[in-house]
Formats: C-alpha cells, structure tokens, sequence
C-alpha cells in the first residue's frame, strides 16, 4: 500500500545531519519521488544523499546557506526547473545560543534570528506560491520546546523559536482552505550536534544539564506521522510535554524547578 508520501517532491533545509537528515531518511522510505537537500555543507549534503539513493528516486543536492535572501531564492527556483512541484517544506535549519540574557553577543543574535526565524520565513514565502498553484501542501516548522516555555542561559535561542511559533500559528489560520497544511513541531532534547555547534555568547557558557536525548530517528517517525494528519502541532518528548503542562498549571512552580536544574 503506498504511502502518503509516495510520489512527492520533499524540501528538507539542514538536511546533512540531525532531525533534518533524518526526516529524509524517513521521506525516502516511505516513497518519496524527489527528495531536494539543502544546507551550508555540499559534502555532508553528497553523503546524505548517497545513503538515500534509490533507483526509483531523484535526490538533488542544492548547497544553500538559508541566511542569504538570495540563496533561498535560488534554491526554489531550481526546484521549480527540475520538478515544477513542491509538495512538503521542512523548515529544519537552525542553530542554539547559550549564555545569560545580560551577556548577550548583538551580533550573534542578529544571525541566530536570521537562522532561525527569518530563513523559515524566507522558505515559507517562495513555498507558497507553488503550493497555492498545485492546489495544496504541506509547511512543516521544526521549532523547539524552548519556543514554549524560556529556559535559563539559552534567552537568545528560545526567542528565536518563541518567534517562529507565533509566525507558525499565524500562518495556518491565513491559510486555511487553501489546501495547505501547517505543522509547528517542538521537540525536547534531541541526540544531534545541537549542543556543540551552538553560538557562545561568552567563552564561559553555562553547560547544559546531563539529560537523556530522543533520537533524531524517534523525531523524525513523529514529524511524518502527525504531518499525515495536515494542521496542527506537536510537541515531542515526555519532558517537553511535562514542562509546557507545569508552566501552564504555574509559571513560578516552573521558575523554581529551572533555577534548580540551570542555577546551580
């Protein structure tokens, strides 16, 4: 029985390692037709593609550095050339940003927004014209729980996602019956390069807690599944549910249990 996404032409941004590459994986699997790549790094960008190769399968490497206007623009000029389709946008590039919210590098957070809010956005706005043309698709934001709920020493990331929830939110009620669909995911801890490749505001951070990370493939299985049931949103992860439940129940509850966790 094919699947829901056997045929499709799928966009995946940060796609050479992480959540991003996993969802290829998971893309290619299930029977995606034309699987597109695209991050900074054109080697790990070739040997994700390597591994996803299928004979009945086209795999396009597209090497962009989704901070650049001019770039994205690029990039979904090529998929237009080469398959005159876009049925799925994974907006999964990003990066983290650790340091006290007084200790704050302006020039880093200016990038890490252009990372990850304005890139998403970029995406978004030459997605959907495509989208709306086709008669439908799918937008998939992967966000955080840290777009949820402020979590100490990481202020500068998590209002960077807090800003690509509201963008996500706003964006599924503009295009209700359109045939487009819209999925904020937020995941917790997830086992990638995340906690190493982050910006430092200062050459002291605070180092994350010890904690017990998801997999990128146990994400990935999760996208997939809640963006076959179209709008929506999901957090994924027992802890991320647990955390957003307290801070609604109590915020000071939440303020207490972080200082003891992050301001040891």
């Amino acid at each position: 029985m094919p699947s829901d996404w056997a045929g499709k032409t799928i966009l995946v941004t940060g796609a050479s390692r992480g959540i991003g590459r996993a969802c290829a994986a998971l893309f290619s699997k299930q029977g995606a037709k034309n699987l597109v790549l695209a991050s900074r790094s054109q080697g790990d960008l070739e040997a994700t593609a390597a591994s996803l190769a299928k004979e009945d399968q086209k795999v396009l490497v597209v090497p962009t550095d989704v901070t650049d206007p001019s770039q994205v623009k690029h990039l979904f000029q090529k998929i237009d050339k080469e398959f005159g389709r876009l049925d799925v946008l994974v907006n999964n590039a990003g990066r983290g940003m650790s340091g006290s919210v007084e200790e704050i590098d302006l020039e880093k957070i200016e990038f890490l927004f252009r990372l990850n809010f304005l890139a998403p956005l970029w995406c978004i706005q030459q997605a959907i014209p495509i989208m709306r043309n086709q008669g439908g698709g799918h937008i998939i934001n992967i966000s955080s729980i840290a777009g949820k709920r402020g979590v100490p020493f990481h202020g500068s990331y998590c209002a960077s996602k807090a800003a690509l929830n509201s963008l996500t939110e706003a964006l599924r009620v503009e295009l209700k019956n359109t045939g487009i669909k819209v999925l904020l995911v937020c995941p917790g801890g997830t086992d990638t390069n995340f906690y190493t490749d982050g910006l430092r505001s200062t050459e002291n951070d605070f180092k994350l807690p010890a904690i017990n990370l998801m997999s990128a493939d146990q994400v990935a299985r999760v996208i997939l599944h809640n963006a076959k049931k179209g709008n929506g949103e999901v957090i994924v992860g027992g802890k991320g549910k647990i955390l957003v439940f307290l801070n609604k129940v109590s915020s000071s509850l939440t303020d207490f249990l972080l200082s003891k966790v992050f301001c040891k």
